[in-house]
């Protein structure tokens, strides 16, 4: 009986390692295309900004068929742009110590930083 448990389990770990993955890579390619490129025009405010909205309204549709409310989806998108914003921040507070020799990072969180950060 336990191993009928344990192999309805395997798939469902599968998908849970695929969506992990794709979400990953939607994240470094919004920062190795986007970010790189915008920054150069709009500066990192402005960046963080555009990047945030157009990654809200790219989900609209989902939380459309999902049957959200409008209402919900407006506080999810306001919520989801400030949250970039505070990432974003906070980014830059731990490039600027780890330039200044007071932080280093180690580890497979390292490979994880967007590329402006590792300048």
């Amino acid at each position: 009986m336990r191993s009928v448990a344990f192999f309805a389990l395997v798939p469902v770990l599968a998908m849970a390692a695929a969506f992990f993955v794709s979400a990953l890579c939607e994240e470094l390619g919004w920062s190795a295309y986007a970010v790189d490129a915008l920054r150069e025009r709009c500066g990192a405010l402005g960046t963080t900004l555009i990047v945030g909205v157009v990654w809200a309204v790219w989900h609209w549709p989902a939380l459309l068929q999902a049957h959200r409310a409008l209402s919900w989806i407006a506080w999810w998108s306001l919520a989801t742009v400030a949250a970039r914003v505070i990432m974003a921040a906070g980014a830059v507070v731990i490039a600027v110590t780890w330039k200044a020799g007071r932080a280093r990072p180690d580890g497979p969180a390292a490979g994880a930083w967007s590329p402006q950060m590792r300048e």
